[in-house]
Parts: C-alpha cells; sequence; structure tokens
C-alpha cells in the first residue's frame, strides 16, 4: 500500500505576475509546522516529486529536511498547458470564480492546449506507477492538486486539511484502496 501526500506550496507573495515567486517569512513558517505535522506519516522510503517553480523548491527541501526524504524529484507537477489559460483564471477571480472552476468549465481542453483532469490523474498514476517509494509527497499549486485530488479514483482520503479549495500549505493524505 503506498501513501500519497499531496499538497500546496507555502505562502507567497500576492504579486502573481512574478513567476519565480519565493515563500514568504510566514510560508515557510507554514511549510516548516506542516512538515512536523506529516512526519508521522511518512515511511521510508519517501520520495518528494515538486514542480521546478521557485516557491515549490523552497517547499520541497523544508520538508524533505524535517520528513528526511531520501529523494526529491523536480517533475511536471502542474497541469500541462495551464499558462495558456492564466490571464482567464486572474480575471474570473477578480470576479469571485475560483480558478479551479475556470479549470473544469473549459471545453475542450485538447484544441486549446491546456490537459484534462482526466489526462492528468493518468499521467500522475504513471509516475507513481514507476516510484518504488512507500510513501510519495506531491509539492505542486492550486489547481493541479485541486484537478488530481477530485477526478482520481484510486486512492482513498485519509485526511484532508481543507474544506474544498486547497490554499497555501493545505494538504491531503491518500492511500491505494484495497482491491478484492
Amino acid at each position: 500500500m503506498k501513501t500519497l501526500i499531496i499538497l500546496r506550496h507555502g505562502k507567497t507573495d500576492k504579486n502573481k505576475s512574478k513567476h519565480n515567486r519565493r515563500l514568504t517569512a510566514d510560508g515557510q513558517l507554514q511549510v516548516f509546522n506542516l512538515a512536523c505535522k506529516l512526519k508521522n506519516y511518512c515511511s521510508k522510503p519517501t520520495h518528494i516529486y515538486c514542480s521546478p517553480t521557485v516557491r515549490a523548491k523552497e517547499t520541497a527541501l523544508i520538508i524533505s529536511k524535517i520528513v528526511a526524504s531520501t529523494k526529491i524529484i523536480m517533475a511536471e507537477c502542474r497541469v500541462l498547458g495551464i499558462d495558456t489559460i492564466k490571464n482567464t483564471i486572474e480575471a474570473n477571480e477578480r470576479r469571485g470564480i475560483t480558478p479551479i472552476e475556470t479549470y473544469f468549465d473549459l471545453q475542450n481542453y485538447e484544441s486549446i492546449g491546456v490537459e484534462s483532469p482526466e489526462a492528468l490523474v493518468s499521467r500522475w498514476l504513471k509516475l507513481f506507477e514507476s516510484c518504488d517509494a512507500e510513501t510519495i509527497i506531491i509539492v505542486s499549486h492550486e489547481v493541479t492538486l485541486e484537478a488530481f485530488f477530485y477526478y482520481q479514483t484510486f486512492f482513498q482520503v485519509m485526511y484532508q486539511s481543507f474544506t474544498m479549495n486547497f490554499d497555501y500549505a493545505d494538504y491531503a493524505i491518500l492511500e491505494t484502496k484495497h482491491h478484492s
């Protein structure tokens, strides 16, 4: 049985035009506190897959020091092509529409060059199948995590720190389902 922990990076600068935003001091503290909680759920070996953004890498490094990860792996942990709809997401956010609502409302993902939720789940499951670690941690971003969380059926949710949407340093702990 594998344990999968999916989590959003810690708090960053609010200016989303800065692509390589760093964690704020509050964000670093959030992630440190989160890592202390997660340590109890991590079996050895634990591999951390993280998005190549600065904020995700900083989050992964803090967590790896606390949970004694055996490996950090840079991977494409975001919805492929998500930047194509970045302006639409930001405009809709100003109107009170969440990023995941914008993403889920898309029609014809392939024709606009954005990975569908089903394709994301399939890609991530292939990644997990090739990993020999007992615990896998994924550090990623809001829309991607929510798309995976709500579309996957392979894992059962053991715990989630949020009600509907992943905020900074929110996480979910999932385990492979038993198949009879």
